[in-house]
């Protein structure tokens, strides 16, 4: 029986990352929207607050809600760039 060659999966780093990307935006998205707020009918968000005391969803991200989708988007890039050059 002939062994078979392994073949690595240069692009699972990357895919990680696009998974982690997507999986953290999603949960942004819930807590910021208030979506945390109507299902469980509370309003205290247990996650972290930013320095000035404000309640917010961006556990990982801190302040801007736009910076989860800036880093989704370069990560994307980054994705496409490396593939197209290997």
């Amino acid at each position: 029986m002939k062994r078979k060659a392994k073949t690595k999966d240069e692009f699972g780093f990357w895919k990680f990352l696009i998974v982690l990307s997507v999986a953290l935006n999603a949960v942004n998205f819930y807590y910021v929207n208030g979506l945390y707020n109507v299902i469980n009918k509370d309003v205290i968000i247990p996650l972290s607050n930013t320095a000035v005391g404000d309640i917010t969803g961006y556990f990982v991200y801190g302040y801007s809600p736009w910076f989860s989708l800036v880093l989704m988007a370069v990560i994307l890039a980054g994705y496409f760039i490396f593939r197209k050059f290997n």
